[in-house]
């Protein structure tokens, strides 16, 4: 009887081992919350997802554009290799201490494969150059040039995060871009991708899409 409860308090402790330990390669999304979809539940990590927000569930998408995110980067992505992690720090407008309270968790985790950050609208702090830098040595990071039509470069530049990419000197720090016009440009975007998506008969537009193509293509990559 004791060779037999030994047994199977082993098998649950593998099994809530296996429950908590996550093998595959991780994609941190910091976001406006996520709409739990069946078609989205394979991309998703297991038990890492955190709302940054009071009194707030990362599973209430305020805006819809986690759920776009999430929805165009999974169309390039293996459910049996990548996941989806999703930290929401944004209710209608990014919440600057939520944000940097999410990055510097990504930053002590020191696990991520690649991370998202498509927005544009945050203050400038001097913090931000030594999280993005330390995720830098272990990640991809992929963040948005914007939508306003500015031309980002030295010595005028008041975008952020993307403006980072004067002090973060990693070239795994990348700024998005669209390859249309109408979208923030010029020297500081490393790459341009395709602005629009459509998911179910809606179309979306953006360099947030551009910048969740870009992180979908660099998976396909591995």
């Amino acid at each position: 009887m004791n060779k037999l409860l030994l047994a199977m308090i082993t098998m649950i402790v593998f099994l809530l081992f296996l429950m908590v330990n996550e093998p595959r390669k991780k994609v941190y999304m910091l976001e406006s919350g996520l709409k739990l979809t069946k078609s989205l539940r394979p991309y998703l990590c297991k038990y890492q997802h955190k709302s940054f927000l009071a009194n707030d569930s990362w599973r209430k998408d305020d805006t819809g554009h986690g759920t776009v995110m999430a929805e165009t980067i999974s169309r390039y992505m293996d459910p049996d290799r990548e996941c989806l992690v999703i930290y929401k720090m944004y209710d209608g407008k990014p919440q600057q201490k939520a944000y940097l309270d999410a990055l510097k968790m990504v930053a002590d985790k020191g696990d991520a494969t690649a991370l998202v950050v498509a927005i544009t609208d945050v203050t400038f702090d001097t913090s931000e150059v030594e999280l993005y830098s330390r995720i830098s040595k272990f990640s991809e990071i992929f963040v948005s040039s914007g939508n306003e039509r500015k031309v980002l470069r030295k010595g005028k530049c008041d975008v952020f995060p993307a403006c980072l990419k004067l002090l973060v000197k990693s070239p795994n720090f990348k700024v998005v871009g669209a390859n249309v016009e109408g979208y923030n440009h010029g020297p500081l975007v490393d790459e341009n991708h395709n602005p629009k998506v459509t998911i179910k008969g809606t179309t979306h537009d953006g360099t947030s899409i551009s910048t969740a193509r870009a992180a979908g293509e660099y998976l396909s990559s591995l």
